[in-house]
């Protein structure tokens, strides 16, 4: 896990990290680490973070998911998910922004298998519905999930999403077919052609 911090004194900053880091060795929640405060040696330890991503997709075809959960059931997707596609073993990989509950789940395959992914969102999406988080988190809806948003917010949500986006973008040209459901595009549509 890499921790990054911020602050006005640096010295006092020091000693509460100092104090935090003491405290969960002694609980156990961790057992070993360090403490860098460099620029360049911080560059290099966030260069590992930025290469997971290209690392997954050496072995095989990687679906991603951008979701959030509560703290609490974190890593608990990970376990779960797993369990669920057992008997075919893909490998399910998370890692992502546990400050913001944001975790970039990854299930790698050999190859292309609809199968899989059926699987994987069959038990994803209502799973994380049920714990109140996001099936999209920091990289937004995009084309391939836009449908699913009913997942993550209610009717009502959308239809207040809805008007916002046809309030500011009255012709559907920022970001279009990436905010909102495939079946509220007809709507844009038309109200883009009535002001033709």
């Amino acid at each position: 896990m890499i921790v990054a911090t911020a602050g006005s004194n640096r010295r006092h900053d020091d000693e509460k990290m100092d104090a935090f880091l003491s405290q969960l060795k002694k609980e156990g929640a961790i057992q070993n680490g360090f403490k860098e405060s460099r620029a360049e040696e911080m560059k290099h330890l966030w260069s590992y973070r930025e290469r997971i991503a290209v690392a997954l997709k050496r072995e095989g075809i990687c679906y991603k998911y951008d979701i959030t959960l509560p703290h609490e059931k974190f890593f608990d997707v990970i376990t779960e998910l797993r369990g669920v596609l057992h008997p075919n073993s893909p490998c399910v990989v998370g890692y992502g922004h546990l400050a913001e509950g944001d975790i970039h789940l990854n299930v790698i395959t050999p190859q292309l298998d609809k199968e899989i992914q059926e699987k994987v969102e069959g038990f994803l999406y209502p799973w994380i519905q049920n714990l109140r988080g996001s099936i999209s988190s920091e990289h937004g809806l995009g084309i391939q999930r836009r449908d699913e948003i009913v997942y993550s917010k209610s009717p009502k949500g959308v239809e207040v999403m809805r008007k916002v986006k046809l309030t500011f973008d009255p012709k559907g040209i920022l970001n279009p077919y990436k905010v909102l459901p495939s079946w509220m595009d007809s709507e844009l549509a038309q109200r883009t052609l009535s002001k033709l």
